[in-house]
């Protein structure tokens, strides 16, 4: 039943014409296998509007064929993934037409075939010079070597208009590099604990998508900063916003801004003691003493923050916060500490590997709750240097 419905649903749509020819010779003017993938892949997103068809599940609503998709430059999930497939056709590339039913609408019924996919997009299988992969052009402002968050961890029923055979694929969970972001903060302390400063955010993936499309809006774009801004640093005020880099899907996405705090610590006496900036919180996602059911992570990532703090002159870090390492089977927090001369350097690295966590598995996270805590609010102390002659001398910053 499920091979007759999409033979149906796709008869007739994979055609050429000259325009078609042309484009896929273009688009083959590279050496690699790979980038040739790499580049239809980049054309159909980029270069073909996604735009849906009035059904809202694929049903009996058949694609256009390739030559009116690319005429019209526009076309819906199935319409861009049939253009992809003739596209590498052309150039001697195995790609499948695959049926998705998105993650977050629940799992695929494989033994009912019932109206259940809403989504296409396209499967190429290993061959010579391309491994295998999914790829969906309806991604337009997504990095090419990343998939929508939410094909992944599905099942895909895979049609190869070639040979007519069908069949069930998992798409899999990428590594947690291909929604990466990595966020740094320079900032210049001034003796009362205020600080102003630069925050650089680079992205790939879903953040990196995100930034691309508010950067369309400088006044979304500022919005957006002065949010981010504000999350990391208490009281935050952003300013001359910038995109750095919103075009390229090959690099990731940035962008930067001047910041200021009226104060980022608290004072106790003559020093000043301040927690380091931090985008985790697991106070947060570890809140329950126990669960009835899974935990959700959502899709694996990571998330690096990188801090320079310049103390102010004649000051000295009487106490660096603590560096370690908390290693458990879907996630990890990493931080390393150090300082060069006047300069507070701190690396922060959390990241998830699992979609998931079952309420089983939920206790052994909640136990180690007091190390990601202690880890994450372990103080930076901060005071002026005593001058020589004074009865006492700073030994130098204690970890």
């Amino acid at each position: 039943a499920w091979l007759s419905w999409e033979k149906a649903l796709l008869e007739g749509a994979f055609r050429s014409s000259p325009e078609v020819d042309a484009l896929a010779k273009k688009l083959g003017e590279a050496d690699e296998v790979k980038e040739r993938v790499k580049r239809i892949h980049e054309y159909v997103m980029q270069d073909i509007r996604y735009q849906q068809d009035y059904e809202t599940f694929i049903a009996g609503v058949k694609p256009h064929p390739a030559p009116m998709v690319l005429e019209r430059k526009y076309g819906d999930c199935k319409d861009k993934a049939v253009l992809f497939i003739e596209l590498a056709r052309k150039l001697g590339l195995e790609a499948h037409f695959a049926l998705v039913k998105t993650r977050d609408t629940g799992p695929v019924r494989r033994d009912v075939p019932m109206q259940q996919f809403n989504h296409a997009i396209v499967y190429v299988p290993a061959q010579q010079g391309a491994p295998e992969r999914f790829f969906d052009p309806t991604a337009e402002l997504l990095d090419v070597a990343a998939v929508r968050t939410d094909d992944v961890g599905t099942q895909s029923l895979v049609f190869d208009p070639k040979t007519n055979a069908h069949t069930w694929r998992d798409i899999p969970f990428q590594a947690p590099e291909a929604n990466a972001e990595t966020t740094t903060i320079a900032l210049e302390l001034d003796d009362k604990g205020g600080t102003k400063g630069t925050l650089t955010l680079e992205a790939v993936g879903r953040t990196g998508s995100f930034l691309r499309r508010t950067a369309r809006n400088q006044v979304v774009l500022g919005q957006a900063a002065q949010r981010v801004a504000a999350a990391l640093l208490p009281n935050a005020t952003s300013s001359d916003v910038r995109a750095l880099e919103v075009e390229s899907l090959r690099v990731p996405a940035a962008i930067r801004m001047e910041v200021s705090t009226g104060t980022l610590t608290r004072a106790e006496g003559e020093t000043l003691r301040l927690k380091l900036p931090s985008d985790s919180n697991p106070r947060s996602t570890f809140s329950l003493a126990k669960r009835e059911h899974p935990l959700l992570l959502g899709t694996p990532q990571q998330s690096m923050m990188k801090l320079e703090l310049t103390l102010p002159e004649g000051w000295v870090a009487n106490k660096l916060p603590a560096s370690g390492m908390v290693e458990l089977p879907c996630l990890s927090l990493q931080r390393e500490v150090k300082q060069e001369g006047r300069v507070v350097k701190s690396t922060q690295t959390w990241r998830t590997r699992c979609e998931r966590i079952s309420a089983e598995e939920y206790r052994q996270y909640r136990g180690r709750l007091d190390e990601l805590v202690r880890l994450l609010d372990d103080e930076l102390v901060l005071g002026p240097a005593v001058k020589a002659g004074a009865k006492k001398v700073p030994a130098g910053p204690k970890k």
